[in-house]
């Protein structure tokens, strides 16, 4: 017997019939909203699909997170980043990645030498902490670690690669290079909380080895070691490395000791502590 209630709901089997039935949040249109305001979504958009999903937020006032200005990072690639040719050369690696089809790149060295290289991409990388986009591919057999903003020109061609060996290769000079030290401090001038983020992005385990004293063991590949030590001699006397299965520990002391002979050079009758 009917009950004569007209129902507002009704089953459904269509598979996308939930996305057009269940509407966005406040907090996913934010989202989507600050994604597509950001000058990367165009790596992946075009500027009129960007606009035809802005379109579709009527709700004006909403946190822009691009408006943040950060000082103190990498601005040096920032410039290229919002420019034209870095979004074509990033769609078209995507794509021969999406594809798997290789690609021929000019590559501008920083020495400023331009050469050609027919590559298998594998995966874009974006590094937070040097902003900067990286392309892992095979060229000629061998792992290259391509920067984009010295990408000149890519252009897609017809042949295809094995993603699987390539992703194994890859994987495999990541194993090889690997290295990793041991690196002691305590707590003078802060240091654990300083440098446990200043090295937040790489893997690292850090243990409390007496009241004040720390040690923290570091894995890093050893084409990271300049950026390494870069950021350790920053620290100055406050650390040391006590282990080191790469050449990090090594540069350091060379490095030093190079700087004290300079320094009893230029001041001959200063006392050297």
């Amino acid at each position: 017997k009917s009950s004569g209630i007209t129902p507002r709901f009704r089953f459904t089997n269509a598979a996308d019939s939930a996305k057009e039935m269940l509407p966005l949040t406040s907090i996913e249109i934010q989202w989507l909203n600050n994604i597509l305001n950001h000058p990367f979504a165009k790596c992946f958009l075009t500027n009129g699909e960007i606009e035809r999903l802005l379109a579709r937020f009527t709700d004006k006032k909403l946190f822009d997170i691009n408006r943040t200005v950060l000082y103190d990072s990498f601005s040096d690639t920032d410039k290229f980043y919002d420019s034209e040719p870095f979004f074509e050369t990033a769609r078209k690696i995507f794509g021969a990645i999406h594809d798997r089809r290789k690609l021929v790149l000019q590559y501008r060295s920083q020495y400023e030498t331009v050469s050609d290289y027919l590559c298998a991409p594998v995966y874009i990388e974006y590094s937070k902490r040097d902003n900067r986009f990286r392309l892992y591919a095979i060229c000629n057999n061998t792992v290259r670690t391509i920067n984009l903003e010295r990408i000149v020109s890519a252009e897609t061609t017809d042949e295809s690669f094995d993603i699987s060996s390539a992703k194994e290769a890859i994987n495999t000079y990541f194993s090889i290079n690997e290295r990793e030290m041991v690196v002691s401090f305590d707590e003078t001038m802060n240091v654990p909380d300083r440098i446990l983020t200043e090295f937040s992005c790489f893997k690292k385990k850090c243990i409390k080895w007496s009241d004040s004293s720390y040690r923290m063991t570091l894995c890093y590949n050893s084409f990271d070691k300049r950026e390494i030590l870069i950021r350790l001699l920053s620290y100055g006397s406050l650390v040391f490395i006590e282990d080191d299965s790469g050449d990090v520990r090594a540069e350091l002391i060379s490095r030093l000791e190079s700087q004290l002979s300079l320094s009893k050079e230029l001041l001959p009758d200063a006392e050297m502590i």
